[in-house]
């Protein structure tokens, strides 16, 4: 049976399938090969396109999510991937900043030029993880200036830093138990609660710890009782009066209930 369509048509149209779809994927693409491959050249561009920040030293932040990749100084070979590649899939990266020291403070006196070096950054980083090449991520150049000589330059960290957020809470990485476990009858010490948040390790309550605030004795029994703490009395405190209701005075006869007496 002859086919509806010349070979040639269908080779045309696949090919035109593939060329959108490169384009589509280059779109998303923070660098482009072009840029990577020729930084010198398009120089403009970085300086347009990627916020530039001064700083005096660029310090570790503790309380943010961040994975610190070292350079080393006027390198680009990344030193220890380990750390990004144990948790690259379980995170979602934000922003990116590519730690420098201005060293000399006038760029003309650098002997290593510094687009040629950003850009094999780039490249030893997007090797590493070429999901990162992302417009979704924001970008940044950080200048430290705290450096007169060239061994404060050598002694501050060079490098790449990549915040990210968790893609999924801890405390919800576990499957549902069928069956609520027991719950216990008091909630959590206080300084209990702050060793689960001061551990580095779980950055959240564990099930057992909300487990008594979330999920009462009261409402898994549906026994519906309140449970009301027993009254103490403060010492000294008067009796309260005593109240006198219609069931309990005593019964008058129709008479006197007409004549109102």
């Amino acid at each position: 049976m002859r086919s509806l369509f010349p070979i040639w048509q269908i080779l045309f149209a696949l090919l035109t399938i593939k060329s959108f779809y490169c384009i589509a994927q280059e779109s998303v693409l923070m660098f482009s090969g072009e840029v990577l491959a020729n930084p010198i050249e398009n120089s403009q561009w970085f300086d347009c396109n990627i916020e530039l920040i001064e700083i005096s030293i660029f310090e570790n932040n503790p309380i943010e999510k961040v994975c610190y990749l070292e350079n080393g100084y006027a390198s680009h070979q990344l030193i220890d991937m380990s750390k990004w590649l144990s948790i690259q899939n379980e995170i979602i990266p934000t922003s990116i900043d590519l730690v420098f020291t201005k060293y000399p403070i006038k760029r003309e006196d650098w002997i290593t030029n510094y687009y040629t070096l950003l850009a094999n950054r780039l490249k030893a980083l997007f090797q590493m993880d070429s999901t990162l090449n992302s417009k979704d991520i924001k970008w940044r150049f950080v200048m430290q200036t705290h450096c007169i000589t060239e061994s404060d330059a050598k002694n501050l960290f060079h490098g790449i830093a990549i915040k990210y957020n968790d893609r999924m809470p801890t405390a919800l990485k576990s499957d549902i138990p069928s069956d609520l476990p027991l719950i216990a009858n008091s909630i959590p010490e206080i300084e209990q609660m702050g060793s689960v948040f001061n551990d580095e390790k779980n950055d959240y309550w564990n099930d057992s710890s909300i487990e008594s605030i979330l999920y009462p004795e009261s409402i898994l029994k549906k026994s519906g009782k309140q449970y009301l703490p027993k009254r103490i009395k403060v010492k000294n405190e008067p009796e309260c009066p005593k109240f006198s209701v219609r069931k309990g005075k005593p019964k008058k006869s129709m008479i006197n209930k007409i004549l109102r007496r």
